[in-house]
């Protein structure tokens, strides 16, 4: 219990177990989902915005490897945006 003149909030007395990493992970898990929908709009030549969208978040979500590969990505969709 605070008293007056003591910093006190509601949010950092009620432990829920929801922490920042598990908000990050689950941050990352949707990109991975939508970068895999993306990818699929891709391949299938279905919709350019859906591709760059899961190009864009593939490339955020995956560290190095996945910012070269999606960047990659970004740009071979430019150049080819009129097979969609």
């Amino acid at each position: 219990m605070a008293f007056f003149g003591e910093s006190s909030s509601v949010w950092f007395d009620i432990d829920v177990g929801v922490n920042r990493y598990s908000v990050c992970g689950t941050m990352l898990m949707a990109f991975g989902v939508i970068a895999l929908i993306g990818g699929v709009s891709a391949v299938k030549g279905w919709n350019l915005s859906l591709a760059l969208a899961g190009a864009a978040l593939g490339a955020i979500g995956d560290g190095i490897g996945g910012f070269v590969l999606g960047l990659a990505a970004v740009l071979l969709l430019f150049l080819s945006n009129e097979d969609f």
